[in-house]
């Protein structure tokens, strides 16, 4: 298995060294990084990954700079995160 360096997307179909063809959510960027052999599990690479992007300074779901309120989200995901988790929520006054 092999996965990208910059932003930790997996394939079993690239190779070591090929360009990562990943499309972002707004399928307007492609990941620029390269593949790499790795021998780990997926919820160790996965840690990682998120890791990694918290001290780039970018979003867990593209490639935009954090807001300055979030510690995983960049402004526009974290609007939708919370208008998502405001839609889910239900008052214990009901």
């Amino acid at each position: 298995m092999v996965v990208c360096s910059t932003c930790g997307q997996t394939s079993l179909i690239l190779e070591s060294g090929a360009p990562c063809l990943r499309k972002f959510d707004d399928y307007k960027q492609t990941c620029r990084g390269t593949m790499t052999e790795i021998d780990m599990t997926a919820a160790e690479r996965q840690a990682e990954n998120r890791k990694q992007r918290k001290e780039k300074g970018i979003c867990r779901q593209c490639s935009e700079p954090l807001d300055p309120k979030s510690v995983a989200f960049c402004e526009t995901h974290l609007k939708a995160h919370r208008e998502k988790a405001r839609s889910k929520y239900v008052g214990k006054n009901v």
